[in-house]
């Protein structure tokens, strides 16, 4: 009896160990650069970017339906993968950019393997992009500085009275 007891814990416990091997394993895997996990200001333009674990099987990575992107609005997103030798790291471009106020999901299936040979635990991670469209304006940054009516003048000044050698003089008050 005792012998069967014996087998039967071993027999339960490895894989346990294994799967848990396993999936510790696969959070070590992909490391996020951008857009950080959780992040509720994303540009809708924008490209994911992620730097893969040295115990990666990279082909595995490249192959089609290792990676879905769904979209809370557009659902599912295509997407071109690159590998930037330089800097080890992947960029994922989608084929068109994220809706205003959606909720972005990244799922890592199990189809990515590590060099070992076992596949990865999926795992997902998501990020929301901007609620609405952001004004840009081509006096950004100088506003700070000097008012941006101050500014506006300044700028649309047609006073040809100065050499073009000469700063124009700024009055502050």
């Amino acid at each position: 009896m005792r012998k069967y007891l014996i087998l039967f814990i071993i027999l339960f416990c490895i894989p346990l160990f294994s799967q848990t091997e396993i999936s510790k394993s696969s959070k070590n895997v992909i490391s996020y650069i951008d857009p950080v996990p959780g992040a509720k200001l994303v540009k809708p333009q924008t490209t994911i970017i992620f730097r893969t674990g040295l115990n990666l099987y990279e082909q595995s990575l490249l192959k089609k339906g290792s990676i879905s992107i769904f979209g809370s609005i557009n659902g599912n997103y295509s997407y071109s993968i690159s590998k930037s030798p330089a800097q080890e790291v992947y960029i994922i471009k989608t084929d068109r950019n994220f809706a205003l106020g959606e909720t972005i999901s990244i799922n890592f299936t199990d189809k990515i393997k590590l060099s070992s040979g076992n596949r990865i635990k999926s795992f997902s991670s998501s990020f929301k992009t901007i609620p609405f469209e952001i004004p840009q304006s081509n006096l950004q940054g100088l506003v700070n500085e000097i008012p941006e009516n101050e500014l506006r003048k300044l700028l649309n000044n047609t006073d040809n009275t100065q050499g073009e050698d000469e700063f124009p003089q700024i009055t502050i008050t």
